[in-house]
């Protein structure tokens, strides 16, 4: 398997759970935020939604990035509900299926990116 899919999937991996540890720090803030105009379970979402993302692909096999946030977008939407998995759930889905394969190129990420 070339170097680039080891690359990205290692990638994918880390930032998933950078992301999981960043909203479970943040949780409490993100809840006093929405409540402010929702019902604050908004910090609560998210990480059930980014825990779920990043176990979805924690040890898995080296392939593309694209596959790999596919799957993450699946189980972030289905953990955290409501309109936030929903949402964040169809951005991680769409990158991943803007994504080629690696090597990936900045124009191919900002492509992917703006497409989710």
């Amino acid at each position: 398997m070339p170097d680039g899919y080891a690359r990205s999937t290692a990638l994918v991996r880390v930032s998933l759970r950078k992301a999981y540890e960043l909203m479970r720090t943040h949780e409490q803030e993100l809840g006093q935020l929405d409540a402010a105009a929702g019902d604050g379970d908004h910090g609560a979402a998210m990480v059930r939604g980014t825990r779920a993302a990043a176990d979805a692909v924690a040890g898995t096999a080296a392939v593309a990035a694209g596959p790999l946030l596919i799957t993450a977008g699946a189980a972030f939407s289905d953990a955290a509900g409501g309109a936030s998995g929903a949402l964040y759930g169809t951005f991680l889905s769409t990158i991943g299926q803007k994504l080629g394969d690696p090597p990936y190129d900045d124009a191919e990420v900002v492509s992917a990116f703006t497409s989710g």
